[in-house]
């Protein structure tokens, strides 16, 4: 088995405070809201949404969340690139409307111990601003959160004949849902799937996809550079390294 270490953001979406200039419905009343949680990737222009939402507080500003850690969320980021954000939603009968949200990088979370830090929310339509323009805000969001690093066990390729290795469904759901995929739980699905009863090929097939994955997302973040063959070396390699790809398939 290799060992691979990926940090991990725990987070309580505590409560928020909005505030009536900007909260308020039509009609005048309070919001019924929600927070949902989605990660950036500023590299690529891409975001993911995660499966991190709160439960829906009725007709309220002060809307609160979570209390004695009820609903903690616990989302697998890559620190030096993950942008976190958390949108309020106002919940209706037929759809959901964005009230404000706040955005920061995963870089910027308190290691290991969790701390309580409030955000102001700022409107979706404000998002592209002059930065000495300071939008008025749509309330205070309050949470306790913090970042830790946790180890992964992956399959190498020797681990892959070994038939302990055989893991139920649900595990093998749960790893996808990790958000880093390694070559050899690729490898491991692609047997199960009866790509091949060879376990080299599964696992250069593993790598073959993973490695085009990553080709074809530097190409478009980068439509300048032509060469194609370098960039698939360059994803090969950086697969290999890694042991896997963040986001795969």
């Amino acid at each position: 088995m290799r060992e691979k270490e990926i940090s991990y953001v725990v987070v309580e979406v505590l409560e928020a405070e909005l505030y009536r200039s900007g909260g308020l419905l039509s009609d005048g009343s309070s919001p019924s809201t929600y927070v949902t949680l989605s990660l950036l990737f500023p590299s690529s222009g891409r975001f993911v949404r995660t499966n991190c939402r709160t439960r829906t507080v009725e007709r309220t500003l002060y809307p609160v969340f979570s209390s004695q850690g009820e609903c903690v969320f616990e989302v697998p980021v890559r620190e030096s690139e993950d942008v976190l954000w958390f949108q309020v939603m106002i919940a209706s009968r037929f759809s959901s409307i964005e009230l404000g949200s706040c955005m920061f990088p995963a870089d910027s979370v308190p290691d290991n111990l969790p701390q309580q830090l409030s955000f102001q929310l700022f409107s979706p339509e404000n998002t592209d601003i002059d930065a000495d323009t300071l939008p008025e805000p749509k309330g205070i969001l309050t949470m306790f959160i913090k970042r830790e690093r946790r180890t992964l066990q992956l399959l190498e390729l020797s681990d892959l004949s070994d038939p302990e290795r055989i893991k139920s469904l649900r595990a093998k759901a749960h790893e996808l849902e990790r958000r880093f995929l390694g070559i050899g739980e690729l490898a491991d699905l692609l047997f199960e799937e009866g790509y091949s009863e060879d376990m080299e090929q599964n696992w250069n097939q593993a790598k073959l996809i993973l490695s085009e994955q990553l080709a074809l997302q530097k190409s478009e973040a980068e439509p300048e550079r032509l060469d194609d063959y370098d960039i698939y070396v360059a994803a090969l390699q950086h697969v290999e390294e890694e042991g896997g790809l963040w986001d795969g398939v």
